[in-house]
């Protein structure tokens, strides 16, 4: 970034460079928007500008512009640069808008970010940097960027969406045919980069990022590195950006961004990381700092103007101070382009609250006793409380089947339970040990012995059904477990029946199964309300208090014929029904015998998405979505989705351009489930291989408002949409990673552009303005 310097249009300002015809010296680089099909940006991009430009944010009468100068022989000093504006690509004296200097600080990394203002609605202009070294002249390409239609002109927009673009081993091919397209902007839904290096979902072949200051970085052990220090973030924006399709797609399009989680830790909350599953803290506000601050100054996103709206009225350089940083970042924002699109930028990470189910939660403890599940049963069937000793409640407790032993839950302190206490102690301790030194944790590191850990675990209210699995467990591998330590079939009849972690499918101590990924629906959203009807509501907070009143003011003032929300996580409906009752849509297409009893239940697949909080969800489609007919455009999850809301509202996520598919998470995840209750994975193959039919499908029982209708879990893709006043068409283009032995992904298709989109599946969504009916054309 640099230091603040007023200037608007040509007829405002024009400096002596121009004017004295500095155009005139020798020039390096000179291009104009880059079309070059290498692998590398070096042969395209002028050596002192690595990671060329970029436009951002663009309203009907400013845009930021941005670049960054390197000359590693002043890298602790302040570099002069020139920008120059036109609307031709010549830059002609008649067609030139602004020539001025400004100046890129070394302590924003040479970044350079500039606020042009005062100029013409729906106008495309060109724009370049230049940096003058001994007499030499050095120009950035030549970047085009577009301006809005202005407020009320009946103005058709075409803008794609993308997210999630793993660089790690993968190539920016799906951009190809972004490239080919005229679009007025690019939205990017987040994970624009990832923060580790080396993890093991990142591909360990072709190209790679090994960071330069690994001491600065998390050592995560055999799951590489993830990225900790400024000069971690700040060289992951360095070389992501050094791909050249990457910069043709910026150097031509304006972009509007929002983050995810990857831009500062993986399936991050407030300031908080997960890679240790609760293992140990991971609360790091200078971390924070650190990757927000790298964000801001490499991204053209107008952060002075997100906290200030005021700003839009002053031109001139974008700084950056604490004061702006976590918690106090604020990153959401809204666009009007002409009178047909309005649209609404949201922020998921920084507000929310933690994961409903904590990944340390011990899988034996109880999660709701059985006075607090009848109580919470009774309030969901609108019973009468105590008033008639809570027989709404109890009559649901029975008839979803928590008299059964498999609820039941003893208090192990009891006397009478002193053998299975010192066998559990036993066993835990073990598996403490196994759980937290796999995770490179030491019980000196995190503050107590393992010992202690098991102690504080193996006491008060724990399930039985837990119990005796673990005992059973241990004695398969030659511990020699008394009869007397498990819990009898009496004493389980006889005992409290309530839920437990392990009921939501949580297994391990450490673990996001059962927690964040592959949750039991049915138990868990009675959970989130118990946990809501607490805390009024805080723990499903996700976008915070400040947040959700700026939206839905700024809804109930819009006067958009498409208000559209970008949101970086989906809020279709991801659900996978293996439930053996009528009840469920899939019974029909299940094979029960390879399904073990336990995992034949219904599950959310993500619930570090919306879905984790289902009744904020619902509360959010039920009314902000409803009275404004809103469309919500998601990422990060890695598939693509299509789900009609059936009020008029609708959800519609893009895959990842380069990350790994969701498809293939889930072939590991369900096999370790299925491993841990007792089956084979191998079973699930053909399960595995139905599940763009069978997501879908879930969503039609009956107790399921929002219907999924279309769902692509094994391609990636981009998305291209189509405004006008009587329609909103989006087309997905799709590819998987790989078919019939090419490599979509993994391989660099720059330099046959025309035969990578031949391949690509496209899959085309269309919502009438006036109907709001909603059609899904799949690729044939």
């Amino acid at each position: 970034m640099v230091s603040k310097t007023s200037f608007s249009r040509r007829g405002f300002i024009k400096t002596a460079m121009a004017a004295s015809g500095a155009a005139a010296l020798p020039l390096m680089g000179l291009s104009g928007c880059s079309n070059n099909d290498s692998n590398s940006s070096s042969a395209s991009t002028p050596s002192y500008f690595p990671q060329s430009v970029m436009s951002g944010d663009p309203r009907s009468d400013s845009v930021i512009l941005w670049t960054r100068v390197n000359d590693t022989e002043l890298s602790n000093t302040d570099i002069t640069l020139a920008l120059e504006i036109a609307t031709d690509e010549a830059f002609s004296d008649a067609a030139l808008v602004l020539a001025q200097e400004f100046t890129a600080e070394a302590d924003y990394d040479h970044c350079l970010k500039v606020r042009v203002i005062n100029l013409d609605a729906a106008t495309t202009y060109y724009y370049r940097f230049t940096y003058v070294k001994a007499g030499q002249a050095t120009r950035t390409n030549t970047g085009r960027t577009k301006t809005a239609p202005a407020a009320g002109s009946n103005a058709d927009v075409r803008f794609a969406y993308i997210s999630c673009q793993d660089y790690n081993g993968r190539y920016y091919n799906t951009y190809l045919p972004l490239l080919e397209q005229d679009l007025d902007f690019v939205v990017h839904m987040g994970d624009y980069i990832y923060e580790t290096a080396g993890a093991s979902f990142q591909s360990s072949e072709g190209r790679g990022i090994t960071f330069d200051d690994l001491d600065g970085a998390i050592n995560l052990g055999t799951n590489g590195y993830a990225a900790k220090s400024l000069s971690n973030y700040r060289q992951l924006y360095k070389e992501y950006r050094s791909d050249s399709v990457l910069q043709q797609l910026h150097e031509r399009f304006p972009l509007i961004a929002i983050w995810d989680d990857h831009e500062y830790s993986d399936d991050s909350w407030k300031n908080n990381g997960t890679y240790y599953d609760a293992g140990k803290s991971e609360a790091d506000t200078q971390r924070k700092h650190d990757s927000e601050q790298a964000w801001f100054e490499f991204m053209p996103i107008d952060h002075e103007a997100a906290l200030d709206q005021s700003a839009l009225t002053a031109g001139g350089t974008l700084s950056i101070s604490d004061d702006q940083l976590y918690p106090n970042t604020r990153i959401y924002r809204d666009f009007q382009f002409g009178a047909n699109l309005s649209l609404f930028l949201t922020d998921y990470r920084t507000h929310r609250p933690d994961h409903l189910i904590a990944e340390d939660a011990f899988p034996g403890a109880m999660a709701m006793t059985q006075s607090e599940l009848v109580a919470t049963l009774d309030a969901a069937g609108s019973g009468n409380g105590a008033t008639d000793g809570y027989a709404t409640g109890l009559a649901l407790f029975a008839a979803n089947g928590f008299t059964s032993n498999t609820f039941a839950y003893i208090d192990i302190d009891n006397a009478s339970y002193s053998v299975t206490k010192a066998y559990m102690a036993l066993i835990m301790n073990s598996q403490f040990r196994d759980a937290y030194e796999g995770r490179g944790l030491s019980a000196s590191e995190i503050g107590q012995s393992y010992g202690q850990l098991a102690n504080k675990a193996v006491t008060g209210n724990l399930s039985a059904f837990y119990i005796n699995s673990v005992l059973a467990a241990a004695a398969a591998t030659g511990l020699s477990v008394p009869a007397s330590a498990y819990i009898s079939d009496a004493d389980m009849t006889a005992a409290d029946k309530g839920i437990a972690f392990v009921h939501f499918g949580k297994q391990g101590l450490l673990s996001d199964l059962g927690s964040r990924y592959f949750v039991n629906k049915d138990l868990f959203d009675l959970y989130a309300g118990y946990r809501a009807s607490l805390d009024s509501g805080a723990s499903q907070n996700a976008y915070g208090t400040e947040q959700a009143t700026w939206l839905a003011t700024q809804m109930a003032t819009n006067t958009g014929t498409w208000n559209v929300m970008g949101s970086s996580v989906s809020f279709s409906p991801l659900l996978l029904d293996l439930r053996d009752n009528a009840s469920n849509p899939n019974q029909p297409l299940l094979d029960f015998s390879v399904i073990p009893t336990l995992f034949q239940n219904r599950f959310y697949l993500n619930a570090d998405h919306w879905d984790g909080f289902p009744q904020a969800k619902q509360t959010l489609i039920d009314g902000l979505f409803a009275t404004n007919n809103i469309i919500s455009i998601a990422g990060d999850i890695h598939s693509s989705y299509v789900t009609d809301h059936g009020n008029g509202s609708f959800d519609i996520t893009t895959s990842s351009a380069t990350s790994g598919t969701f498809g293939s998470y889930l072939d590991d995840a369900a096999g370790g489930l299925i491993e841990g209750l007792g089956g084979n994975p191998d079973d699930l193959a053909l399960l595995m291989s139905q599940l763009d039919l069978l997501i879908p499908n879930a969503s039609n029982a009956a107790d399921v408002s929002s219907n999924l209708s279309f769902a692509r879990l094994r391609e990636h893709g981009v998305a291209i949409v189509d405004v006008t006043a009587g329609q909103f068409q989006v087309t997905m283009h799709n590819i998987p990673s790989e078919l019939d032995g090419a490599q979509f992904i993994s391989e660099s298709w720059y330099d046959r552009p025309a035969d990578f989109i031949s391949n690509l599946r496209t899959h085309v969504i269309t919502i009438d303005e006036a109907t709001r009916n909603l059609t899904v054309t799949p690729a044939s």
